[in-house]
């Protein structure tokens, strides 16, 4: 059995009955950086239906009882509980409607802000003042995936990354598959058309890899 038969609809792994959207190659490397930097506060921006979060937040909780996962988004994670986030899926749930959600938020190792990680003066506040007071803080770019998105993010945000972590850019490898699917006549995602036009995660990648602060893996 392939992988789209076991993983249909771009669902990615599933992690304690939850679908976290995240490709099964990505959740794995994500496992390996979290256990071997042990952060004690993770950023993710783009929460989505809260699959991801919930993973990072169970995987973080392994090595440090008290690590915390701030997760942000536009939206509400809840408010797409009773549509695109609802029922049942190939996993189990999505992650918003899963218990695991409810009690990851009440033990305090996962806190969902909502507004944009950058434009949204509060939320940018609060990142700021969460980071001053971790140890080691790491941040994962899982937004919109636009490349003039994805460099305001790392330009406003990637000082709050401590020495020997990592600012993580996720789905570099969209514009490829973007462009695979137009080329073969496959149905792309909805986004690929602008994705294409105004550059993804490869895009931004390229130019923010020349910076002295950072050094590209």
């Amino acid at each position: 059995v392939g992988l789209p038969q076991l993983l249909p609809g771009g669902l990615g792994a599933g992690w304690y009955g939850v679908d976290t959207q995240q490709a099964p190659i990505d959740s794995a490397s994500l496992h390996a950086l979290l256990w071997r930097v042990q952060p004690d506060l993770v950023v993710e921006i783009g929460t989505w239906c809260g699959g991801s979060a919930i993973f990072l937040a169970k995987t973080a909780i392994g090595y440090n009882s008290r690590a915390r996962v701030i997760t942000v988004d536009v939206h509400a994670a809840e408010s797409r509980a009773k549509d695109a986030c609802a029922g049942r899926t190939a996993h189990g749930v999505h992650g918003v409607v899963s218990s695991l959600w409810r009690s990851l938020q009440a033990s305090g190792n996962l806190v969902p802000l909502v507004g944009d990680a950058v434009l949204t003066r509060s939320v940018y506040r609060r990142l700021e003042h969460e980071a001053s007071r971790a140890s080691r803080v790491m941040i994962i770019d899982d937004g919109d995936h636009i490349s003039s998105t994805v460099k305001a993010h790392f330009r406003a945000l990637s000082h709050l990354v401590t020495p020997s972590s990592y600012y993580v850019i996720e789905d570099s490898r969209l514009e490829t598959e973007c462009a695979h699917a137009v080329l073969t006549q496959r149905s792309p995602w909805s986004y690929c058309t602008e994705l294409l036009r105004r550059g993804g995660p490869a895009t931004a990648l390229a130019e923010l890899s020349r910076s002295s602060a950072f050094r590209s893996e």
